[in-house]
């Protein structure tokens, strides 16, 4: 079977050979690689290699209050785990102000054009933080600073090693996020 004859407007959409402006992609791709090629190369073998299992009931079930499908177990693991986590609802302007203040930048040099490394960083380090607690998207990170997704993407890939690999990066970006978690 080719993914072209999967119907529903969600896979085409992710792959790239349709386009759904009220669906956003950003984030199923962004758990399969950061780099959107490979990425949507994860999600075609992924779902070519579901197909075989037919339809699955468990995962048409809604269960606690409908917010989460799939078996018992899974909704219980998820909601514990979530219990634990940020609750989302800070805005896209409230990051951008954040991580500005916090990393001593206005706002206006994120959009400038260029390919400055720490603009770029900043804008990683926004689109992180979209990811972990907003309401707002990759795509809308890009958008806000005239960037493509692709860009913005490689930007946060690039953070999270920075985080991982620059103790002082990694402090003024645990900053960034409290201070932003206590603004929520």
């Amino acid at each position: 079977m080719h993914l072209k004859n999967i119907r529903g407007p969600g896979t085409g959409h992710i792959l790239g050979m349709k386009s759904v402006p009220w669906l956003t992609s950003d984030g199923c791709l962004s758990r399969f690689s950061a780099h959107l090629r490979v990425a949507r190369r994860s999600y075609a073998a992924f779902v070519l290699e579901g197909i075989g299992q037919g339809r699955r009931d468990d995962l048409y079930k809604a269960r606690a209050s409908g917010r989460i499908l799939g078996e018992d177990h899974f909704i219980e693991r998820v909601l514990t785990q979530a219990e634990g986590r940020v609750r989302k609802g800070v805005i896209l302007d409230d990051i951008v102000a954040t991580v500005c203040s916090v990393f001593d930048m206005h706002g206006d040099e994120l959009a400038a054009p260029g390919r400055k490394r720490m603009p770029s960083r900043l804008r990683g380090v926004i689109g992180l933080l979209v990811q972990e607690m907003g309401d707002a998207t990759l795509t809308a990170v890009a958008e806000r600073f005239g960037r493509d997704l692709s860009s913005i993407s490689r930007n946060v890939a690039a953070v999270q090693r920075l985080i991982k690999e620059d103790q002082v990066f990694r402090q003024r970006y645990m900053e960034a996020k409290n201070y932003a978690i206590s603004q929520a």
